[in-house]
C-alpha cells in the first residue's frame, strides 16, 4: 500500500506546493528572502517562512506585539474604570458574559494531552483554565480595552482587528498558564524531586479563537473605549502636569 494512498490529503498538498509560484522575494521591507511559494516550502505566495511564522505568533507579519509594560498603564486605567462604573448596566452585562463562558466549557483539558485537538478545542480550554484559576473577569475585560487603547494611541497601528484579537488572546493564554507535575523519589542523599512543566504554545488558530470570544464578551464596552483612554491619559502624565491641571 503506498503512502500516497494512505495520506491523500498530504499528497494533494505536496502536488500544490510544488505546482504554485510565487513572488521572487517577500513582501516585507528590506527582507529580501525568497517566498514560501518560491521555495516550494509552502503555499503562501507573498511572505517568506520567518515572516509567516512572525504573522502565526503576533497577528502581523511585520508588526511586533506590544509588550507588558506598553500594556500596563491601559489595563490599570480599565480596571480603575470598571471598579469605579460598577454599577452600570453594561459593566455587569460583560462581567456576566465572560464569567458564563469560563464555566460554561466544563473542566480544563490537562496541558500534556492537547495533542490533536482543534485550535476551537484549544481555545475554550484556555477559557476552562481561567476559570479554574478563578481569574477575575475584570481582569479579562481589562485586557481587551487595553488592547484597544493601545491601538489607538499606536502613531503606526496595524488596522487589521486581526491583530487586536491575537495581542489580547496572547494575555489571556499567560494569564491560563499550564500544567505542572512533581514526582518524589529516593536518592542516594536523601529525597530527590523531579519536576515537569508544560505550557501550550501561543500561536496559530487558537489565538484568533480566543480574540474573536473576548472582543465579543466585552463588546457592550466598546462605547465607552474613549472615555476610560481619556481617564489612562490623565493618569499616567507626569505629576506636575496632573497638579497643575487640578490648580487650572
Amino acid at each position: 500500500m503506498s503512502r500516497s494512498y494512505l495520506n491523500p490529503r498530504h499528497q494533494d498538498l505536496k502536488t500544490r506546493i510544488c505546482q504554485s509560484t510565487g513572488l521572487p522575494t517577500c513582501m516585507v521591507l528590506n527582507c529580501g528572502r525568497a517566498t514560501m511559494a518560491r521555495e516550494q516550502c509552502g503555499l503562501n505566495r507573498y511572505y517568506c517562512r520567518t515572516h509567516v511564522e512572525h504573522f502565526r505568533r503576533h497577528g502581523s507579519y511585520s508588526k511586533p506585539s506590544y509588550t507588558a509594560s506598553q500594556l500596563a498603564p491601559y489595563r490599570a486605567a480599565a480596571l480603575a474604570w470598571l471598579t469605579e462604573n460598577d454599577g452600570l448596566a453594561v459593566v455587569a452585562a460583560a462581567r456576566h458574559r465572560v464569567i458564563t463562558r469560563m464555566w460554561a466549557v466544563g473542566a480544563p483539558t490537562n496541558a500534556f494531552r492537547l495533542r490533536g485537538m482543534s485550535p476551537s478545542a484549544r481555545s475554550r480550554n484556555v477559557w476552562a483554565l481561567l476559570g479554574a484559576r478563578q481569574v477575575d473577569a475584570d481582569q479579562l475585560l481589562a485586557v481587551w480595552l487595553a488592547v484597544c487603547m493601545a491601538h489607538h494611541a499606536d502613531p503606526q497601528p496595524e488596522r487589521k482587528l486581526e491583530y487586536r484579537h491575537v495581542q489580547a488572546a496572547k494575555v489571556l493564554h499567560r494569564l491560563a498558564g499550564g500544567s505542572h507535575r512533581r514526582w518524589d523519589g529516593q536518592a542516594t542523599m536523601g529525597i530527590s524531586a523531579t519536576e515537569l512543566h508544560k505550557y501550550p504554545a501561543s500561536r496559530g488558530v487558537v489565538l484568533r479563537y480566543i480574540g474573536q470570544t473576548i472582543a465579543e464578551l466585552a463588546s457592550p464596552l466598546d462605547g465607552y473605549i474613549p472615555a476610560i483612554s481619556k481617564t489612562s491619559i490623565s493618569m499616567h502624565r507626569p505629576k506636575r502636569v496632573r497638579q497643575q491641571a487640578q490648580a487650572v
